[in-house]
């Protein structure tokens, strides 16, 4: 199984995800020389995916750019009717609706519905070839969320590795549309 992540294998999510997939194709500014944020070089990502079997969209980009990049994967795997899982790793802030200083909350919301149409479109299709899931995880030990956080409880990263993992292994009968995961902040175990 080929799989293409957006990431730097030495950082956050991709290089929990790393650990699962050491023989991955990690993507992005700082691991290939990729801007992410940039419609061409999302196209030429788009084409690259047509080589993979997985397509995991881990990066927090901004500006809407994490939700381009999955149109530009899912319109090209498409149209070349090419078999892939896209896998859009998110933040449950999408679900938060009030108090909202910055667009971050509002570009996660934008990525999952574009994932929801995405995902309904590859289950009810009789030709359909492209799974689109999405996974949004609470609170993460990221240096913003450390230092706007410190008290809040976290999932560690190899958590949030082992459930995308979870997800690529489904058979390929079944699809998860989402998974929405949050630290307990409670002292309850």
């Amino acid at each position: 199984m080929k799989i293409l992540i957006t990431g730097k294998r030495t950082y956050g999510v991709a290089q929990a995800l790393f650990e699962h997939y050491p023989l991955a194709t990690f993507i992005g500014r700082n691991e290939s020389g990729h801007d992410l944020t940039d419609m061409a070089v999302q196209k030429d990502v788009a084409d690259i995916a047509l080589d993979h079997d997985v397509f995991i969209n881990c990066s927090a980009l901004w500006r809407f750019n994490q939700t381009l990049l999955l149109q530009a994967v899912f319109q090209t795997c498409w149209e070349e009717k090419h078999p892939i899982h896209i896998i859009n790793i998110s933040s449950t802030v999408e679900r938060v609706t009030k108090r909202r200083i910055s667009n971050y909350g509002h570009d996660k919301e934008a990525l999952k519905n574009q994932s929801h149409e995405y995902s309904l479109i590859g289950v009810w299709n009789e030709d359909a070839v492209v799974k689109c899931s999405y996974v949004s995880f609470g609170t993460m030990p990221t240096p913003n969320a450390m230092e706007q956080h410190p008290n809040r409880k976290k999932i560690e990263l190899y958590e949030v590795a082992n459930y995308i993992k979870w997800l690529v292994d489904q058979p390929k009968h079944l699809h998860v549309h989402e998974l929405s995961v949050d630290p307990v902040q409670s002292n309850v175990s």
